[in-house]
């Protein structure tokens, strides 16, 4: 009888971790689960911060105090409001950057890679026009002489400048909207396939 009991014991000590394997494994999972979920929504809104830091660089209204224009040159304060501008978007992609990173923990990363080199790709693209656009204007020269190139000059204006309407976007909106609903579609595909 005594046999039987430690057999019984044994079968109930093995069933209970049996149990308790099979209730981690599935807390992992759902943990994993929520980890990835977190990860996707907060990759979502660091995009989209991305895109509305990119149109306010692009936002073709510059606004000048009466004050700053009479303690420094226009040019000086049209690059310093470009410059802010700038600088509010790298803050944002230095809070993507990181989620990117992380994703290539989850997904593959040379899928992560292809969605969001275009976007460091448009970040880069941006930064060169803005450069040019105060060269050309001379704020590089010591003697403050305008380089123009009017070919470039006309091609750093569709980038810097958005010149979109609601019906009719411009060829640089067109490409950051492409890219981030590449981005979105991803994402999208990825919450359905786990949380379905």
């Amino acid at each position: 009888m005594d046999n039987f009991i430690d057999l019984f014991d044994l079968l109930v000590n093995i069933g209970t971790l049996i149990v308790a394997w099979l209730a981690l494994s599935t807390w992992k999972k759902q943990l994993k689960g929520t980890d990835e979920y977190q990860l996707l929504k907060k990759l979502l809104i660091a995009t989209y911060e991305v895109e509305e830091k990119i149109k306010f660089v692009r936002n073709p209204m510059v606004t000048m105090k009466k004050e700053d224009i009479e303690t420094s040159s226009k040019l000086d304060v049209e690059m310093n409001i470009y410059n802010e501008r700038y600088n509010a978007l790298i803050k944002e992609y230095l809070i993507l950057k990181p989620l990117v990173l992380e994703a290539n923990f989850y997904w593959d990363k040379n899928d992560v890679k292809a969605l969001f080199t275009p976007l460091e790709g448009i970040i880069g693209e941006l930064n060169g026009a803005i450069w040019h656009h105060f060269w050309s204007k001379g704020a590089y020269d010591p003697y403050n002489k305008p380089m123009i190139d009017a070919a470039q000059k006309i091609a750093n204006d569709k980038i810097i400048y958005d010149t979109s309407s609601k019906t009719a976007p411009d060829e640089f909106t067109k490409k950051v909207s492409l890219t981030i609903a590449e981005i979105e579609t991803f994402i999208n595909e990825n919450m359905k396939k786990k949380f379905r």
